[in-house]
C-alpha cells in the first residue's frame, strides 16, 4: 500500500489550486456570456483509447471504443450543470498481454460551470464539481485482480473555445480530479486503507456547429486528441496507467 505524506498530497492539489487559480483571474476581466446562450445541451462521444502504463504492463492493448455521455443545462449568465459519464473496458487475450489483460476505468461527474466571453469571440469555461471512479486490473497469468470499487473526489477544469470561420471552431481543455478511496480489493482480499490518486485530463481539438433553419439552437461535432492519467493506481502502489487516442462527440444545442 502507497504512503501518504504531506508532499504527495501538495502534488495532487496543484493541478486543481491551478485550475481554480486560473478561473478566479480570469473572471475579473471577462464579460458573462449574453442571454441568448441559455439551454440544454446533449451528445455522445464515441473514443478510440489505448491503455498504456509507467512500467510497460499493458502492452498487447490496441485501441478499443468506448463511451462518454453528457447532459448539460446553461441559463441566460452562463452559469450551468453538466453530468458525464465515461467508460472504458478492454480485454485481450492473455498470450498478447505484458501482464496485464483486463483493464476497465469509470468516472461519473456532476458539475457547475461558468462560461466567459474574452473578447474577440474567445470563450472560457471554468468547471468544477464531484467525481465518482472505479477501476480495476487483472493479471493474465491466473485469477489475480486489483480494484478500487468506489472513489470519490473533486474535480475541476478549465476549457477555453475559439471560432476561426463560419462554423468551425478550435478548443482545447484540461480537467483535474482528487480522488480518495477506503478500500481496495486485491486477489479477493478487501483492505480498508485509505488511499489517494489522482486523474489528469486532457483534450485538444477542432469543433463545428450547424445552426437549425426552423427553430433556435444548432448541432454541432468535436474531433479531438484526448489523453487521460490515472496516477498511483495501478498495483496499488505508484504506478500509473494512462489512456490516450482520438474521440468523436456528436451533440446538439436547444
Amino acid at each position: 500500500m502507497k504512503t501518504f505524506t504531506k508532499k504527495t498530497l501538495a502534488k495532487r492539489i496543484a493541478p486543481l489550486a491551478t485550475a481554480a487559480l486560473a478561473a478566479v483571474v480570469l473572471q475579473g476581466p471577462a464579460q458573462a456570456q449574453g442571454a441568448g446562450a441559455g439551454g440544454f445541451s446533449a451528445g455522445v462521444e464515441l473514443l478510440a483509447m489505448k491503455p498504456f502504463h509507467s512500467e510497460g504492463q499493458t502492452s498487447g492493448f490496441s485501441a478499443a471504443a468506448t463511451p462518454r455521455i453528457w447532459a448539460a443545462y446553461t441559463g441566460a449568465g452562463g452559469f450551468g450543470a453538466k453530468l458525464t459519464a465515461f467508460r472504458f473496458d478492454s480485454t485481450i487475450a492473455p498470450a498478447l498481454a505484458s501482464r496485464y489483460n483486463h483493464i476497465r476505468m469509470a468516472t461519473v461527474d456532476l458539475e457547475g460551470f461558468k462560461q466567459f466571453d474574452l473578447g474577440g469571440g474567445m470563450q472560457l469555461t471554468a468547471s468544477g464539481g464531484l467525481r465518482y471512479a472505479n477501476y480495476r486490473e487483472d493479471d493474465a497469468s491466473g485469477t489475480g485482480f486489483l480494484t478500487l470499487p468506489t472513489s470519490y473526489g473533486v474535480v475541476a477544469g478549465l476549457e477555453l473555445r475559439q471560432p476561426i470561420s463560419g462554423g468551425l471552431s478550435v478548443f482545447g481543455k484540461g480537467q483535474s480530479s482528487l480522488m480518495f478511496s477506503n478500500k481496495t480489493i486485491e486477489n479477493g482480499s478487501v483492505s480498508d486503507h485509505a488511499m489517494t490518486f489522482n486523474i489528469s485530463e486532457v483534450q485538444l481539438g477542432v469543433e463545428y456547429n450547424r445552426p437549425f433553419t426552423s427553430r433556435p439552437g444548432n448541432l454541432f461535432a468535436r474531433l479531438s486528441l484526448q489523453g487521460q492519467v490515472w496516477n498511483g493506481v495501478s498495483d496499488n502502489d505508484t504506478e500509473d496507467t494512462g489512456l490516450v487516442g482520438l474521440g468523436l462527440n456528436v451533440g446538439v444545442n436547444f
